[in-house]
């Protein structure tokens, strides 16, 4: 009974010691550690320079969908989509201790911070999706607001990119984007190979790399294991 109440402590001292949400982001667990932070923020970084519609995607796009720029001595990454339209939207990279974060700000006037997961990649498997989940915000009343909630690098590539975002409002997913962009100051020719699924086919590409971030995620359930009061032995 007693082993019973001091895990029940345990997972009430989690929950109330984040202080990342803002004000009325409310108490969330805190996260596990990041190794792969570090190495995901340095591929968000690779991608600095200008981007366009893939032809791929959108044969009848052209011209700049998105900026990414390395700012404030290198420990940050500015990203601008649609930059001078009227739906612009910027999102700022960074990393907080062995956490990858970022910042969105959109029309719709609220500030949704997101967190990157982690991952411990399988064995023989270098490039992993890059998966960012809403974990507060500011200007959001409740969560039920309406606000972007994912974002996700599915693929990254020296000349290709290939995105996601997920906007949401009552607590349900009401609409995905995905972004399949080429560098505009050399793009490579040839066919696009996505980098973790071998597939020249872009549908199963996407659904390849949402398989991957679907894996449960090992320390995850490692602690939840050893958090739970029945796995404690007497």
């Amino acid at each position: 009974m007693k082993l019973r109440l001091l895990a029940s402590a345990c997972l009430a001292l989690l929950g109330s010691c984040n202080a990342i949400n803002g004000p009325r982001g409310g108490p969330i667990l805190l996260p596990l550690p990041n190794h792969s932070a570090e190495a995901q923020f340095e591929r968000i970084k690779s991608l600095e320079g200008h981007w366009q519609w893939s032809a791929e995607l959108a044969p009848d796009l052209e011209g700049l969908v998105c900026t990414y720029e390395v700012t404030a001595g290198g420990t940050a990454v500015l990203e601008t989509l649609f930059p001078g339209d009227d739906f612009e939207m910027v999102s700022l990279y960074h990393l907080d201790g062995d956490q990858l974060i970022l910042t969105h700000y959109g029309s719709t006037g609220n500030q949704p911070t997101m967190r990157a997961k982690a991952y411990a990649p399988k064995p023989g498997q270098v490039k992993m999706p890059i998966d960012f989940r809403c974990i507060g915000g500011t200007n959001m009343s409740t969560e039920s607001d309406g606000h972007m909630h994912r974002m996700s690098f599915l693929d990254i590539q020296g000349e290709d990119l290939l995105t996601s975002w997920t906007f949401q409002i009552d607590r349900a997913p009401a609409g995905d984007r995905v972004f399949k962009l080429s560098r505009m100051d050399e793009v490579a020719d040839g066919e696009w190979l996505c980098s973790h699924c071998e597939t020249t086919e872009l549908d199963r590409a996407t659904a390849e790399a949402e398989d991957l971030l679907r894996e449960p995620q090992e320390g995850q359930a490692i602690l939840d294991d050893k958090l739970d009061p029945e796995s404690v032995d007497p």
